[in-house]
């Protein structure tokens, strides 16, 4: 019996040691282990909106708000043929020159979208409805009437290319522009993209219509205001992005 004892303990020492060998042979290959550093950075989505103007030395500047002025009546085709020209400079300013660029570090589809916006406190129009279906200076007998963005229902906000070309059936009053596959807008990282908007009032406006009693009469389009903000959205190009949620 401890005999046999004895011959275990010496097959396990057997073991071990053959073990051990065949260990410390495996780890004499040659081997070799290099590392580098890596670090994870996230692309940068940013784009920036501006509008372009000359100042009075004729240097093009850019403005953070958009002014458009002496809007009137026009039949389509007098009106486009006034175009970017007019946006240089003029006291009649009916289209205005915008920049969208990508400051960014990824490619992106935009569109352009116009927001409403609630009309200063107090703010009323400088012409009031006379007795001949004209207008006139408020008096004490024509009381001057508080703004409610009266253009609302006739203004068209058209848009139009670097060239001066309209982009057919855009009206960003009744939609956003880019939304729709077929409209989509690829800006490249660093690059921009150059466009003018047109305040169009179709040829048949009036003066002003007469509304049901209230605290405004009158729907002024003579001498009427509307207030908005344009504003350009942009999302990723990969498959599967969407575009962020914007008003049909």
């Amino acid at each position: 019996m401890r005999h046999r004892k004895n011959n275990l303990i010496l097959s396990v020492v057997a073991v071990l040691t053959v073990a051990s060998l065949l260990a410390g042979a495996t780890a004499a290959w040659f081997t070799d282990t290099k590392e580098v550093s890596a670090d994870f950075e996230a692309g940068i989505l940013d784009v920036e909106l501006s509008g372009l103007e000359q100042d009075p030395a004729g240097t093009e500047v850019t403005v953070e708000e958009l002014s458009f002025k002496n809007l009137r009546p026009m039949k389509l085709e007098s009106f486009n043929a006034l175009g970017k020209d007019q946006a240089a400079g003029s006291d009649s300013r009916q289209f205005q020159k915008i920049q969208v660029t990508n400051a960014g570090s990824l490619p992106v589809y935009f569109a352009f979208q116009l927001e409403e916006q609630t009309p200063p406190e107090g703010e009323t129009l400088s012409v009031c409805p006379n007795t001949f279906g004209g207008v006139q200076k408020p008096d004490d007998e024509h009381l001057a009437l508080l703004c409610h963005n009266d253009l609302k229902d006739r203004l068209q906000v058209l848009l139009y290319t670097e060239e001066g070309e309209q982009i057919a059936d855009v009206d960003l009053m009744q939609a956003p522009y880019g939304k729709e596959e077929a409209q989509r807008i690829l800006v490249p990282a660093g690059e921009s993209k150059t466009y003018y908007l047109g305040g169009y009032l179709p040829e048949d406006t009036p003066n002003y219509v007469e509304l049901p009693e209230g605290d405004n009469d009158y729907n002024m389009y003579n001498g009427g205001h509307y207030h908005a903000k344009l504003v350009a959205v942009a999302w990723q190009v990969d498959a599967g992005a969407s575009s962020p949620s914007l008003p049909d």
